[in-house]
């Protein structure tokens, strides 16, 4: 994640609410720009999913979410482990997130002959 959603997550629960968005939502339209200019990695949609999360959208966290996963979002243990997710780990969506992104790897494993989880 970029250390910019992480500041503005601080900021928030600092209680710098106006620079949190404004850092989250630069962040946001940087990111969004890298991505139009053919940046394919799952991190920048993971990215732009986090500042969203910390923006407090759900919609719109859910949304990019979904996009990283479609990018190759490698764990299931990585999404929920984060704290800008905390919110939204028993929201449905991101359960059935999770869970495909999890059969994914499960699905990688057993192809190669790697059966732990």
């Amino acid at each position: 994640r970029l250390a910019s959603t992480t500041l503005g997550y601080l900021y928030r629960h600092a209680g710098r609410g106006p620079e949190a968005e404004a850092l989250l939502e630069r962040t946001i339209e940087d990111t969004e720009r890298r991505i139009e200019a053919g940046d394919e990695r799952w991190e920048r949609r993971y990215d732009v999913a986090s500042a969203y999360a910390a923006l407090g959208e759900r919609d719109a966290a859910i949304e990019w979410l979904a996009r990283a996963v479609d990018a190759g979002l490698p764990a299931p243990a990585f999404m929920k482990m984060d704290p800008l997710w905390t919110g939204l780990l028993d929201d449905p969506e991101f359960v059935r997130l999770a869970t495909r992104v999890a059969e994914r790897i499960a699905g990688q494993r057993q192809i190669a002959g790697q059966p732990w989880e």
